[in-house]
């Protein structure tokens, strides 16, 4: 029998098909979720539900709430429920054309009202990408960078262990900016 964290992989594998991560174009996007989940097994207290949504975390937000049926059915809703409050609304058609800044403002509040589960895995999330943006433009690492410590300021308290690496990352990127 497949545990959830199994189950997961097959579907976000399914879901990110012929996706690359956005700044390494010959990186398929799979491997963002994997590495999220690889950190978040490092972390005191996780389970599966938590590993789960690591792997799944995005799917939602990328691929379409059509996939939300196929999480509940083969994970069940505690990791749909956790991939649902990592999701943020400001990514589709009504979207498009607003400004970073004026998303930001919806996805840090939306960051304030989620439980301290989601926030510890909002921060590896935000770890793991400060951690890979090596090769992507200059202004797209610094916008991530200011963005970066509002993410820690609300998030940090989720588990300071993980603040401190992802306080770590970020003045590891905002020495290559300077």
């Amino acid at each position: 029998m497949e545990n959830i964290v199994d189950k997961m992989l097959k579907i976000a594998t399914k879901a990110h098909a012929g996706q690359l991560r956005k700044w390494n174009d010959n990186v398929p996007y799979i491997v963002h979720p994997i590495g999220v989940a690889e950190k978040v097994k490092t972390l005191e207290g996780v389970n599966e539900v938590d590993i789960a949504a690591a792997i799944g975390h995005d799917i939602l937000e990328d691929c379409g709430e059509h996939w939300a049926s196929v999480i509940e059915e083969e994970c069940g809703r505690e990791v749909l429920d956790l991939v649902r409050e990592l999701t943020f609304e400001t990514e589709g058609a009504e979207w498009a054309n607003r400004s970073r800044a004026e998303k930001n403002v919806v996805r840090f509040r939306h960051m304030e009202r989620m439980t301290l589960r989601a926030k510890r895995l909002k921060m590896v999330d935000r770890w793991y990408n400060l951690n890979d943006m090596k090769n992507a433009p200059y202004k797209l690492i610094k916008k991530t960078v200011d963005e970066s410590w509002k993410l820690l300021e609300i998030c940090g308290e989720a588990d300071k262990e993980m603040a401190k690496d992802l306080e770590d990352a970020i003045k590891n990127m905002e020495r290559r900016l300077n």
